[in-house]
């Protein structure tokens, strides 16, 4: 539903650890995923699009690898 670049993102990623390290500790393995810059999927119209049982999310780095979800039913 959305596909973007980094380079179009609003804050560089240095802000964005900077910004996480202000109030909490990351370790290694975490992970954190800033939105698109293409923007949210709650604006869609004529009615927003949330993620569903089912659905599969993609995450992908060139040079790096790809790591794909699915969602679940809540619990």
């Amino acid at each position: 539903m959305q596909t973007s670049n980094t380079i179009r993102l609003i804050f560089s990623f240095a802000e964005i650890i900077e910004h996480l390290l202000s109030f909490m500790t990351l370790h290694p393995g975490n992970i954190r995923s800033p939105r698109t810059p293409a923007g949210a999927v709650s604006s869609k119209q004529p009615a927003p699009l949330y993620l569903r049982e089912g659905d599969v999310i993609e995450l992908r780095i060139d040079g790096l690898g790809m790591q794909k979800q699915y969602m679940d039913r809540e619990l």
